[in-house]
């Protein structure tokens, strides 16, 4: 089995964004499982070719032209996948989407091997949640905070064997440009098109980095226009599969992926992370009741409300 790792990268441009991005490579180079090629997806930028030219990984780079958007995640994951099938007849390979500012353990893709061969070829995995570190600085410090379930998921891994036309054809339908929403949509895709899905965290982290966003010019403004565009297909694509809008909430997402490891090792995790599913549950448990409470009972508590305050 061969994995492939589709993304796309930011300048290289002698930033603090440009040396996190180097140690993302860095820990591709060290990956003690080597049967695999990253496939990135650039959209204009001038330096990212010239940088990967000079990097030891075997590398496949397809090249988009610059729209109205910055970037698209559904382009950087469909070209990796038309890759990946062009080079496997079979579908016996693993694809991985990931963002950039990720550090990987050296067994990361060996886990990914182990695991998605234990269950039979048709697994989905994620690591979640990720290790935090502020700097580079905190990196080499190993100074990190442990985020919980209801923060980002930065990587996603699916088996070939179940990338079947329609989940291509999802993928080409909804399509998701500049930041956010694309991880909740991968978790829902995996659920349904029944992957096996695991969390390895017990098995291998991810640590992230935190970008400085300012470099790019991604600003409130730029993540509101973003969300303004992608939420709605997301949205669409819940309609239309009859799924959920609970993964809205990555919390939510969290728990599609089963940890694993040993039962004892389980319920640590869960215990570990009990106040984020204890707030997703108690805001789940109030949306509930919000939906079940007449509109006019609704106005007229706010009335109520509104006259104490006064």
């Amino acid at each position: 089995m061969k994995i492939y790792i589709a993304a796309t990268f930011r300048e290289f441009d002698g930033s603090e964004n440009d040396k996190i991005q180097v140690l993302f490579l860095e820990s591709l180079m060290r990956q003690k499982f080597t049967n695999f090629e990253l496939v990135t997806t650039t959209f204009g930028e001038r330096s990212v070719k010239t940088k990967l030219n000079t990097v030891d990984l075997n590398i496949k780079i397809y090249e988009e032209e610059k729209l109205d958007y910055r970037f698209s995640l559904t382009k950087v994951l469909e070209n990796a996948i038309s890759y990946a099938e062009a080079n496997h007849t079979d579908n016996d390979y693993f694809i991985i989407w990931t963002t950039c500012d990720l550090v990987f353990q050296d067994d990361f893709l060996e886990s990914v091997f182990k695991y998605n061969k234990l269950s039979n070829y048709k697994s989905s995995v994620i690591s979640h949640p990720h290790l935090m570190y502020q700097s580079i600085e905190d990196l080499e410090n190993d100074n990190f905070v442990v985020h919980g379930p209801n923060d980002g998921i930065d990587y996603i891994g699916f088996s070939g064997r179940l990338i079947q036309s329609q989940f291509k054809a999802d993928l080409r339908n909804y399509f998701y440009s500049d930041w956010g929403v694309f991880e909740h949509f991968l978790v829902a895709m995996a659920v349904k098109y029944n992957f096996a899905r695991q969390n390895l965290f017990q098995a291998s982290k991810a640590r992230k980095i935190s970008n400085d966003r300012s470099v790019n010019n991604e600003n409130d403004q730029y993540f509101k226009m973003s969300l303004n565009k992608n939420w709605p297909v997301f949205r669409s694509f819940l309609a239309d599969s009859h799924l959920s809008e609970e993964y809205f909430f990555l919390a939510y997402c969290n728990l599609k992926y089963k940890v694993v490891g040993s039962f004892v090792a389980n319920v640590k995790y869960r215990l570990k992370f009990s106040s984020s599913y204890f707030f997703y549950y108690k805001r789940l448990l109030r949306r509930s009741i919000s939906r079940i409470i007449p509109i006019k009972l609704k106005l007229f508590l706010k009335s109520i409300l509104f006259e104490k305050s006064k």
